[in-house]
């Protein structure tokens, strides 16, 4: 997440027990040793248990962070321009960091946004050109999410509907203001939802694909 100063990123992984979070710092610590060493850069860090900070080129200043309720060990980082200076922000978006809870999970990047279902796990994400596409599975069902940049260009000679029926297919409908849904198939249905977000300049593209309808895709926007 970027916000003109410098770029906060949050790095997740479960774990089935209370992990060393100094040994992951460490870990990571020493990941940034050795790719500054291969692009012959200097760099120095130090490490407070869990917490950290280094500088070179650029700086920053992150933590090992447990949520011990869900079982994942998250690695928070905020770094940006070393003549800036951002340490309180940092130490106060790091110490403000709370963990999701209830039925579903918030997800980001690069400026898509979404929520899901617990029973969603990541599969992949593509970066493609002037999109991105995050990819995610349940049992049942797969859902791909796709930010399309430059909206305003998109839509330059048409509506929303007219640019769905061309990028998605089949027979979409005015659903609300800047919103469009989509039916595809019949044996194996695809949901499909677009949502115009001028603030944004973007158009964000929801696709449930499987036997059947699981999801009410407008629960999934932020």
């Amino acid at each position: 997440m970027e916000d003109g100063i410098g770029i906060l990123q949050i790095r997740w992984q479960t774990a089935r027990q209370s992990p060393d979070l100094r040994a992951r710092v460490s870990s990571y610590l020493t990941l940034l040793e050795k790719s500054a060493r291969k692009q012959k850069k200097a760099i120095q860090f130090k490490q407070e248990d869990a917490a950290f900070r280094w500088h070179g080129d650029a700086k920053g200043y992150g933590a090992a962070l447990w949520d011990e309720r869900h079982g994942r060990v998250f690695l928070v980082e905020r770094s940006g321009p070393s003549e800036v200076s951002f340490k309180r922000e940092a130490k106060e978006q790091i110490e403000g960091l709370t963990f999701p809870d209830g039925e579903f999970l918030p997800w980001e990047v690069l400026g898509l946004q979404i929520r899901l279902p617990k029973t969603f796990r990541f599969h992949r994400w593509d970066p493609l050109a002037g999109r991105i596409r995050l990819i995610f599975r349940s049992r049942l069902s797969t859902l791909t999410a796709e930010r399309w940049s430059l909206a305003d260009r998109l839509l330059r000679e048409g509506s929303l509907v007219d640019w769905a029926r061309q990028a998605i297919g089949g027979n979409p409908t005015q659903a609300a203001a800047g919103v469009v849904g989509v039916e595809i198939g019949r044996l194996i249905r695809e949901s499909c939802l677009a949502v115009h977000q001028p603030d944004r300049n973007q158009i964000l593209v929801l696709r449930e694909r499987g036997l059947r309808r699981l999801l009410d895709l407008n629960e999934c926007l932020p």
